[in-house]
């Protein structure tokens, strides 16, 4: 199974859960979307953001290592362009690496504890490069919306393109990245996301302190494989995003406890042709669990936004943001009560 869910509605996958119980192991049959969650646009953020998941099957194409290629010695070879009838007749099930069942850490063995899924051909097992290629179309109704593709991990070297365009490139394994591919995309028509990856080991070189020139994480995805070098490929949930031009860009809410004050500083990003003049207000609404007692619901998360407001910041915050500027305001509110640290103890949840 994916170590995270998919995030949209029609993008979960059918799994089977291995339940060990004191005396026994009772196998369990998963009938529906596994741990669905809502993707990165939340409700609260309707009609000004939209999303499109990504997720589901993809066209995957396999290219060989060169001949002789040494690691740790030799640069990392270049990867050739797709060919056109050089796709594998087996979709790949994005977000899932490729080598998913390459070596004993991803398939169940003798005390293994869990299997992974879906399994693919075993020549999959020992590719070290390929791109991935899928359609997809912009709803009409984004009109005047910046268009963003976000990925939230991709293993390996990665070259993304858009209707043949290169709109970026990523050597990671973990974290998120966002382009901006407004001028790349056909609002009218089809368009076509293809990425080409390369392993990461294709970067290992000797040194000091072991050969790793990325970070390489958990066991899983950072080097618990055969080759040592973990995972590979698109292994978490891919979106295109549909912004506005002037929007804010990323949050980060400090509560400065001895001073009775909770603070956030809101990013702002201007991608109109003219300047635009923003007021930024904030207040807090608290999140509200759903209780389930079901055991099979308990990887869903699951809840809502309330309505009522924890906290309102009493002074918005003006700032002019040019074409293509990025610009953070701060905003502060004292708390009429203490504010109380957060403890396993003492959980605050309100006030």
């Amino acid at each position: 199974m994916t170590s995270r869910a998919h995030r949209a509605a029609g993008c979960g996958i059918v799994a089977v859960l291995c339940l060990a119980a004191a005396a026994r192991a009772e196998r369990v049959e998963f009938p529906r979307e596994f741990a669905p969650v809502r993707g990165v646009v939340h409700a609260i953020e309707m009609p000004l953001r939209r999303e499109v998941c990504l997720n589901g099957r993809w066209q995957f194409q396999p290219v060989p290592t060169p001949a002789g290629w040494t690691s740790g010695r030799d640069a990392p070879p270049p990867l050739p362009e797709p060919l056109a009838d050089g796709w594998d007749a087996t979709p790949i099930r994005i977000p899932s690496p490729w080598n998913m069942n390459a070596s004993d850490s991803f398939q169940a063995a003798d005390g293994a504890d869990y299997r992974s899924f879906p399994s693919y051909p075993p020549a999959w097992e020992h590719v070290d490069m390929a791109w991935l290629r899928r359609g997809f179309e912009v709803p009409a109704e984004w009109q005047g919306h910046r268009l963003v593709l976000r990925f939230d991990a991709v293993a390996g070297a990665c070259e993304v393109r858009v209707n043949g365009k290169v709109v970026d490139r990523q050597l990671d394994k973990f974290l998120p990245f966002e382009v901006d591919v407004t001028d790349a995309v056909r609002r009218d028509g089809p368009n076509e996301l293809l990425v080409g990856i390369r392993s990461v080991r294709f970067f290992n070189q000797p040194g000091r302190f072991g050969s790793f020139t990325y970070p390489s994480g958990a066991w899983w995805a950072g080097g618990g494989n055969a080759a040592g070098d973990g995972i590979r490929g698109i292994w978490q949930d891919v979106f295109l995003l549909g912004l506005p031009p002037a929007r804010a860009t990323d949050v980060f809410v400090q509560p400065l406890v001895t001073e009775n004050l909770l603070r956030a500083d809101v990013e702002l990003r201007n991608d109109a042709p003219e300047a635009r003049d923003l007021r930024v207000e904030a207040r807090v609404v608290p999140w509200i669990p759903a209780a389930e007692a079901d055991l099979l619901a308990a990887p869903e998360r699951r809840g809502e936004f309330g309505e009522k407001t924890v906290v309102a910041f009493a002074n918005p915050v003006s700032a002019r943001i040019e074409p293509g500027a990025t610009s953070t305001v701060r905003l502060g509110q004292r708390i009429g009560g203490e504010l109380a640290p957060w403890t396993p103890e003492s959980p605050n949840q309100e006030g």
